[in-house]
């Protein structure tokens, strides 16, 4: 009986520090650097309240880097908080009518998170996210701006991450991120994306 405790002990001792190493791995500070494309467009519309049609779409490539702080939860369970930063200005829109060329640009682009995953095995987590976001929508007809304007949104996706070595990791996220919508020139413009990313980064 003394041996059958003794070895029950050990087991669960050994599964305590198995628990434990399946989320430390995705604990403390990282960094990474995110390459991928977004789908976005604006809905647009006269008057209010805005029942637009959409004006169309465009995919365009967009990078851009994040820095985040990961805290255990439980034994399989990491909830990370962290920060997001657009590095290129994705064109979400272009036309040509009339020879004028509008181009709806967007810039300035950053958020924050909250990402709550749970660990697949010792080296994965899968997670889901939700974000709080602001950009700039720039409007330019034949090459000169017309309008830059401020939008806020709130956003949410899912991701996977995995450690391709005790420091470095790679992930696949796929967002989704809604903008509140403005008048400009008596027009409500309400721009919104889908951006799915492949990104490397490093823990510390």
């Amino acid at each position: 009986m003394k041996k059958l405790t003794i070895a029950c002990a050990l087991v669960a001792a050994s599964y305590s520090t198995a628990s434990f190493a399946d989320t430390k791995n995705f604990e403390g500070l990282s960094a990474a650097f995110n390459l991928g494309f977004v789908s976005a467009a604006v809905k647009n519309g006269i008057g209010a309240p805005y029942s637009h049609d959409g004006i169309g779409g465009k995919q365009s490539f967009v990078a851009g880097i994040d820095l985040s702080y990961g805290a255990k939860m439980s034994d399989t369970s990491v909830i990370t908080v962290g920060v997001e930063a657009d590095l290129t200005q994705p064109e979400i829109y272009t036309t040509m009518q009339a020879g004028t060329e509008t181009i709806f640009k967007q810039k300035n682009g950053f958020g924050v998170f909250i990402a709550p995953g749970t660990v697949i095995n010792n080296d994965t987590l899968l997670y889901g996210k939700v974000s709080y976001n602001s950009m700039k929508l720039d409007i330019n007809v034949d090459g000169e701006r017309v309008s830059s304007t401020n939008y806020t949104g709130f956003g949410y996706g899912v991701g996977i991450k995995t450690m391709i070595s005790p420091t470095v990791f790679v992930k696949v996220e796929v967002n989704r991120v809604s903008f509140g919508a403005e008048i400009i020139d008596d027009a409500i413009n309400k721009p919104s994306g889908t951006t799915g990313v492949l990104g490397i980064g490093r823990s510390f």
